[in-house]
């Protein structure tokens, strides 16, 4: 049953959306550069990762409701811009991090936004799933990780739980 919801929703999303001109294609253009990225790491049980991605509709959710991104589409824009700016940053360092690392907590840290709202017929949010909302969402995102079998060091999955700074209530409160 929740399938067919959830089939019905995206449908009526896409539908909405198609009238309003928007471009359907840019969603699969970026969706393919994520997962050849993610790839492109070579690490344990990746696909797995892109496969839940895919299944919890990461790369047609909104990043937010109120903040960056929020529209069809855009955790995906999001994550792919974070990726961005982190390749860039990480080429100034005297010492820089691995490429895989780089790749992975950019492109991975608000993958428990997936699926993370509720959509109306014009494709507008109106409310966050409460099951899916606990806890801060960079602890969310690595339990996701470690339940698709994604091995990660320390200081990976510390730069994900804490993307939003250390302490800071968006880590490990709820955030919109």
């Amino acid at each position: 049953m929740k399938d067919n919801e959830d089939e019905s929703r995206n449908r009526a999303m896409c539908n909405a959306l198609s009238n309003f001109g928007f471009e359907m294609e840019l969603i699969e253009d970026q969706k393919y550069q994520i997962i050849n990225l993610l790839k492109q790491t070579g690490r344990e049980n990746i696909d797995k990762v892109v496969e839940w991605m895919e299944q919890h509709g990461f790369f047609e959710s909104f990043a937010s409701i109120t903040h960056h991104n929020a529209w069809y589409g855009g955790l995906a824009a999001h994550s792919f811009d974070a990726y961005e700016e982190a390749v860039k940053l990480n080429a100034e360092r005297a010492k820089p991090l691995p490429q895989d690392s780089v790749m992975l907590c950019s492109l991975l840290h608000d993958l428990c936004k997936s699926g993370l709202y509720y959509y109306d017929k014009e494709a507008r949010v109106t409310k966050k799933r409460p099951e899916i909302a606990a806890q801060g969402h960079g602890i969310r995102s690595l339990k996701i990780l470690e339940h698709c079998g994604l091995p990660l060091p320390p200081p990976e999955a510390l730069a994900i739980w804490w993307h939003m700074g250390v302490r800071n209530e968006a880590s490990t409160d709820d955030y919109p």
